[in-house]
Parts: C-alpha cells; structure tokens; sequence
C-alpha cells in the first residue's frame, strides 16, 4: 500500500498500530478464546479450563512469535501514549472475559482469580518466547491447580 493511501485512512503511524490492536484484539480475545472455549466446553463449569488449553496450545504452535498486545506495550509504552493504551485496553478486555468465566461457573472471587489466571499467561508468554516449552507446560498445570482449588460460590453457601 502507497503512504499516501494509507495516511488517507491513519493520521499517523501510531493510528495505524492502534488499529491494528483493535481488530487484534477482536479476532483473539473474542472470535479465539472466547467463541472457541466455549465450543469447547458448553458447559459454564469448564470454560475456563478449556480457555487454559487453547491457550497452552497457542503457545506451543510452531508459528508462534510473541503476543502483539504484550509486545506492542512494551516496545512504544514511553513512545506512544495511545498505542501503550491500546495495548492495555486490550489486556483488560482478557480480564473482563477471564472474569466472567470465572463468574459463569461461580467460582469464589472471580476478580482475583482471573488476576492470578492473568499473571501466569503473560508469564507463559515470556516462557514460550524464550522456547521453555516445559515452563509453558507447567504454568498451564498451574492455573488448573488454581482453578480446581478455588470453590464455587454454591459449595461455600451450603
């Protein structure tokens, strides 16, 4: 594409970046982790488990080469204000989605887990980046444990 056809659709070049995040973000954390987890799992109580493994399997493809969301904050956070926001938003929207999973299947402190879940995603990020396979295999049964540790809201009523 020509520059001027595409400053004819982005301002800037940081427009751009901030566009592409967008729509990132929509094909991952929407159209992926979420339609896909819950193809995988109809059932509320094992959505999140099957989000951990579409994950897991993510990190593992032999294409893969980083996460844009994590990238794209780390290398422009001081150098763009609104591709570090982009970039954080979409983090979020993981969150929110890690959340209300964790609230479908009624699981105690839904906010906290999926802040716990959140951290050893982002680690396993770095794992599978660096080629730790065994690390990415590991965080993956980490977050299981947490997820079979953590009661449901019902368990604690009765």
């Amino acid at each position: 594409m020509a520059k001027t056809s595409l400053y004819r659709y982005f301002r800037s070049k940081d427009d751009l970046v901030v566009a592409v995040l967008e729509r990132h973000e929509t094909l991952w954390t929407v159209r992926l982790l979420e339609a896909e987890s819950a193809q995988r799992a109809p059932d509320p109580d094992q959505r999140l488990a099957a989000l951990l493994e579409l994950f897991e399997e993510w990190l593992r493809d032999d294409g893969y080469g980083g996460c844009l969301l994590i990238n794209s904050l780390l290398e422009s956070r001081q150098r763009s204000p609104a591709i570090g926001a982009a970039s954080v938003a979409a983090s979020e929207r993981v969150y929110e989605l890690l959340c209300r999973l964790a609230g479908e299947a009624h699981l105690s402190e839904p906010r906290s887990l999926a802040h716990q879940l959140q951290i050893i995603m982002r680690g396993s990020i770095v794992a599978a980046v660096e080629g730790n396979h065994a690390a990415v295999e590991e965080a993956h049964t980490l977050a299981l444990q947490l997820l079979e540790q953590r009661p449901s809201q019902a368990s604690r009523l009765e």
